[in-house]
């Protein structure tokens, strides 16, 4: 149990989710964590990203990179996404996921369609796409493989590492995903 001692205020209850519409958007990586999959055979990469201008301004896209999972596919991809992310913010090192707080990216955002889950019917939610430099060419994650960044000793070892994520602000289809 918790003691909230709050007051509701019905002029302020949040909304329904909305989609962020598909476009390219300038955003930096706000908040990241390694996470345990729901398997509990590997772990992701968790990416909270702020889109930082236009219409959208302050809304949270999220991203999820399979770093160690026995699945080599998912793996080659998050290795891909995370190289891409690793050329938009200009690191080419990284030893921890907070080295890529903070620097502005431009990510093309695409709307996946609608789904249903586990006998739950989910509407339609954001992904990105791409990533790339501010006034660069799209890197996408296609099949094309791209070199990684090598993991430090520590993320090697399963470790996990990175800033703690606040869930408050992730739909839940994305919470429960691994």
């Amino acid at each position: 149990m918790a003691q909230l001692n709050w007051q509701a205020d019905p002029n302020n209850v949040a909304g329904e989710y909305e989609v962020i519409p598909a476009g390219e958007y300038l955003a930096e990586i706000t908040a990241s964590e390694m996470a345990e999959n729901s398997a509990r055979n590997g772990h992701y990469l968790k990416l909270e990203l702020t889109i930082l201008d236009g219409d959208q301004a302050g809304r949270k896209v999220f991203d999820r990179l399979n770093l160690q999972n026995p699945n080599r596919t998912a793996v080659e991809i998050a290795e891909r996404t995370l190289n891409a992310i690793c050329v938009a913010v200009g690191k080419m090192a990284v030893q921890q996921s907070e080295e890529l707080h903070g620097i502005p990216m431009v990510i093309k955002v695409k709307v996946d369609p609608p789904r249903t889950a586990n006998g739950k019917d989910y509407g339609p939610s954001n992904a990105i796409g791409a990533y790339k430099p501010r006034g660069g060419s799209v890197t996408s994650f296609g099949s094309t493989p791209s070199p990684a960044p090598a993991p430090t000793p520590a993320y090697a070892a399963g470790q996990p590492q990175g800033q703690q994520m606040a869930t408050g602000n992730v739909p839940p289809w994305k919470r429960s995903a691994a």
